[in-house]
């Protein structure tokens, strides 16, 4: 409570109460001033969108990814993150039992910085 005895809201949780509500405008908006066939089209590419927001916040929120999940993250393919794994010395790889291989986000993060370093160095 603030000192007019209301109760505050987070800026997160305002910010998104926000969102819901020019979402919600929007979609009325979409409705009635689209044709049907579009309307339902836009809404599909936005429920697309949102999933693949959240998948990505699943995925920063992990310590350890999958090969799948890393090249996710780091906006890859997956034969990418393979062809890295085999052929760069300095990617980070943690190898688990047999083939399972986990790629902690952390280090990632680090080793896609040092390659833009070098990238930079090599142009200079």
């Amino acid at each position: 409570m603030n000192a007019f005895g209301e109760s505050t809201m987070s800026t997160d949780k305002l910010t998104q109460a926000l969102e819901q509500v020019i979402r919600a405008v929007a979609v009325e908006v979409v409705e009635e001033c689209l044709p049907a066939s579009v309307a339902r089209q836009l809404h599909a590419v936005e429920r697309a969108d949102t999933e693949e927001e959240r998948e990505m916040r699943r995925i920063c929120a992990q310590e350890y990814l999958t090969k799948r999940e890393a090249a996710r993250f780091l906006n890859v393919s997956a034969g990418h993150i393979d062809n890295l794994i085999a052929d760069d010395q300095t990617f980070p790889v943690h190898r688990i039992g047999g083939k399972n291989v986990r790629l902690r986000r952390v280090e990632l993060i680090e080793w896609s910085r040092e390659q833009g370093r070098r990238r930079l160095r090599e142009v200079s």
